[in-house]
């Protein structure tokens, strides 16, 4: 049987763990022109592959909520990358999922901070906080 503290010891937690990739820092988004023409595709066809891109970006918006049956399964960003490319770009290239995840990959390994980014957390280190970026 649990019986109910009558006094909690609750010690404060003075830290704050960010997620680097849209909280720290903005990976540019994908150069569709320069993904298009790499599969020799003209540039009126830009546009078209752009709304696609566009309104895949739109339905990925909307989370997959695992608490209504079993949890999706775990896919890495990298899987996910290909599996937007293969979509988007298909037709275009045999590779075009493999080439959408490698600019992803480069416009995240490059990522610039936020403007602000540096002047918060040097603020949260003077007050006292530890920081954690996963």
């Amino acid at each position: 049987m649990w019986i109910m503290p009558s006094k909690l010891d609750v010690t404060p937690v003075r830290a704050v763990i960010f997620d680097y990739f849209f909280t720290l820092a903005k990976p540019d988004a994908p150069d569709v022109g320069a993904l298009t023409r790499s599969f020799g595709v003209e540039v009126a066809d830009e546009d078209a592959v752009r709304q696609r891109l566009d309104r895949r970006a739109r339905a990925q918006a909307q989370p997959e909520l695992p608490f209504d049956g079993p949890a999706p399964l775990f896919r890495t960003y990298r899987e996910r990358w290909v599996s937007v490319g293969d979509e988007v770009f298909g037709g275009l290239a045999r590779t075009a999922g493999e080439h959408y995840a490698a600019s992803r990959w480069d416009a995240h390994a490059e990522a610039p901070l936020f403007g602000d980014t540096l002047v918060a957390l040097a603020g949260l280190r003077r007050s006292g906080y530890r920081l954690g970026v996963l």
